[in-house]
């Protein structure tokens, strides 16, 4: 599931990206033109498809895909370490709604 985000660099708060790609319950990637290193700290909110409030997390970079072309963008591959406990459910619903839209 692609949504609406906002990933910061944890370290001097850098904007990273503002779309998230492939979502799940363990993580996202994000397209961003920022050298990023693997094991750097980002803070993300994701905003799910439908509903209003913004879920928190924290994540660690975990791959960084270089671009293919000169003017292409790095994805970045996220793991939450932490989600705000109060909005897990609501990203778990999301996610089920995804497969649920995509099965039928």
């Amino acid at each position: 599931m692609d949504v609406e985000c906002q990933a910061v660099r944890e370290r001097g708060f850098e904007l990273l990206g503002l779309r998230g790609i492939d979502l799940s319950a363990e993580g996202l990637s994000v397209d961003s033109d920022v050298a990023v290193e693997k094991d750097e700290s980002v803070i993300v909110s994701i905003r799910l498809p439908g509903r209003r409030k913004w879920i928190d997390a924290e994540a660690t970079v975990t791959a960084v895909e270089a671009p293919a072309t000169p003017s292409a963008r790095r994805r970045l591959a996220l793991r939450f370490r932490y989600v705000d406990p109060d909005a897990e459910p609501a990203l778990l619903d999301a996610l089920v709604d995804e497969l649920v839209g995509q099965a039928t």
